[in-house]
């Protein structure tokens, strides 16, 4: 079976979007001192053409990219277009009862989360006893 499909498609169930599985997806999560961070990739996509929602612990991001070329002199006429979705669990950690901060710039989509406050962690002393 392995042969009918690209190698991309090895170890992804293709009918299941919420493997967490976010390697070469065009997403990346990470956390600073006080934010969650999630950047979402969307090459060529114009902003208005880019639409984020969130539900039920999930952050759902669709842009899509829409081209039209054409040169009458050369009697060229070329259209072209990509979907771009992302389906990404919001981490626990992140603060979702206010908005978070969401920019734009250069074909990234960049959403900061508040940490929500907790109870910070404390050093346990130990002792070594032969």
């Amino acid at each position: 079976m392995r042969e009918f499909f690209p190698r991309s498609f090895w170890g992804h169930n293709l009918f299941d979007d919420q493997t967490g599985d976010f390697d070469n997806s065009g997403v990346t999560v990470y956390e600073k001192e006080n934010a969650i961070v999630i950047e979402a990739s969307f090459p060529g996509v114009a902003p208005d053409d880019v639409e984020i929602t969130s539900n039920e612990g999930w952050l759902l991001m669709r842009g899509e990219r829409k081209e039209i070329t054409e040169d009458k002199q050369k009697k060229f006429y070329k259209k072209s277009s990509g979907f771009y979705s992302y389906r990404v669990p919001i981490p626990k950690e992140a603060e979702t009862s206010t908005p978070p901060k969401a920019t734009y710039k250069n074909g990234v989509m960049k959403i900061q989360f508040q940490k929500k406050k907790g109870k910070e962690s404390t050093k346990i002393d130990f002792k070594v006893e032969e």
